[in-house]
């Protein structure tokens, strides 16, 4: 019934009436009796996953080949639609660029696509700008990888699937890590514990994408101390490995270590407590070969 008033209230305030016979509602974890009874009390239809919304599978769990097929099929078929007796090399390899790569740059930045697809659809690409055929293979001495480079290091400026693929994921998981926007909140406190993700399995399409990537992010960056409010003192990497485990804190006392860094700076100095600093040591030097920036 809330979800029902919840239209009705929308209805009301907004001018834009629900239409439910054109409208549809999709379930990922819940009983069909119960989705059934949502079903009828709302008056929408019952959708079925995977669907295409705005060009995107809309699926649960993993990224699997079969939810892309029905792009994949219409990227192979793009190329059999030009003239291509007409077109020289470099009229394939733009168009290429403009139409088979620019079809997958939405999909590709929102999911992370697999493998075993993306190596097919660079297959058809490099039998197209070669002889012509998508499905014809061309005996070539220049190494394809070699194509990849720009004009000026003598490539062809073809961008590698896999590696856009890549770099898409990278940036998706950066954009978890740091953004505020509210998807990404929301999938932060489902995959997040204390900046170290989940090991059990989590039915996020988006998780399951970019969460190889998260590692080679870490590895790669660093922490801009500022004023220390936002970096967790013993828990957080900001000082190249977190507090907890060069001094072999256990683990079941980490969520009790709440202080920030910025508890530990005082005009812009370092101000560590003297019973921290017999207790570790090696505390202060560590720190004190962070300089902070006034």
């Amino acid at each position: 019934m809330a979800l029902k008033d919840l239209f009705t209230r929308y209805a009301l305030a907004s001018g834009q009436i629900v239409n439910s016979r054109k409208s549809t509602i999709f379930s990922g974890s819940i009983r069909n009796a119960r989705l059934l009874q949502l079903a009828t009390l709302i008056g929408f239809n019952i959708g079925q996953l995977p669907f295409f919304y705005l060009g995107v599978p809309i699926f649960k769990g993993k990224p699997k080949p079969v939810y892309f097929y029905p792009l994949a099929d219409k990227i192979k078929i793009k190329p059999g639609a030009w003239k291509v007796s007409l077109l020289s090399i470099t009229g394939k390899v733009q168009l290429v660029k403009s139409g088979v790569q620019g079809m997958l740059i939405h999909s590709i930045t929102t999911y992370s696509w697999p493998i075993s697809l993306l190596k097919d659809l660079e297959r058809c690409i490099k039998n197209f700008i070669w002889s012509g055929d998508i499905n014809q293979r061309k005996l070539i001495t220049v190494a394809w990888k070699k194509l990849y480079k720009t004009y000026d290091e003598g490539g062809l400026g073809v961008r590698s699937l896999i590696k856009l693929n890549e770099s898409s994921s990278l940036k998706l998981c950066w954009n978890l890590i740091n953004s505020e926007e509210q998807w990404e909140v929301i999938l932060r406190t489902r995959v997040f514990r204390e900046r170290k993700h989940i090991n059990h399995h989590n039915f996020s399409s988006l998780w399951s994408s970019v969460k190889f990537e998260y590692s080679t992010i870490l590895d790669n960056s660093s922490f801009i101390i500022g004023d220390g409010e936002s970096i967790k003192f013993w828990t957080d990497i900001w000082c190249g490995s977190s507090f907890c485990e060069v001094f072999q804190i256990p683990p079941h006392l980490n969520n009790s270590l709440r202080s920030r860094v910025s508890d530990y700076i005082h005009n812009f100095q370092w101000s560590i407590p003297w019973r921290l600093q017999l207790q570790f040591p090696n505390l202060r030097q560590i720190v004190e070969s962070v300089i902070i920036l006034a």
